[in-house]
């Protein structure tokens, strides 16, 4: 194996997507990052997907999915985004039925697990917000359903 890695596997993970070249010493610190935190998915299929995602989150939304600086929105503004946000998640969670997780194949375990985290963050984020806009935001988010 190679040495520990110092930095964490979402450093890593940020580093590759905003790379077009992935060094292989990346790859074998994000995969040792992975291992000992006991992530039972390939790193690799993980890395794939995530920078597919990002890849069409910025196309859709024009905007970084690395940024993480604040700008200010107007109550409508707010409402919109996350409600586009959370349907854009819901778009790309795969439709499992009665599957196990541990009998499903390995890219469908990658995407239920990036996707439900994702979904995770942005329901604690909506979570924070005041109740009044938490509500508008999931009336909003039944809108866009029907339309589309």
């Amino acid at each position: 194996m190679g040495k520990k890695s110092s930095r964490s596997s979402r450093e890593l993970s940020k580093q590759i997507t905003k790379e077009k070249h992935v060094d292989i010493q990346i790859m074998d610190e994000l995969h040792e990052a992975y291992r000992n935190n006991n992530f039972r998915v390939n790193p690799i299929d993980y890395i794939m997907l995530d920078k597919e995602l990002r890849d069409e989150y910025e196309k859709e939304f024009g905007l970084d999915s690395n940024d993480t600086g604040y700008d200010y929105y107007t109550h409508e503004e707010q409402i919109e985004r996350y409600a586009k946000n959370m349907l854009f998640w819901i778009k790309h969670t795969p439709n499992i039925g009665s599957n196990n997780l541990w009998k499903m194949n390995s890219d469908v375990q990658v995407k239920l697990i990036y996707v439900t985290n994702h979904m995770s963050q942005l329901k604690r984020k909506i979570s924070e917000l005041r109740p009044e806009l938490q509500k508008a935001i999931h009336e909003r988010v039944k809108e866009l359903q029907l339309t589309k």
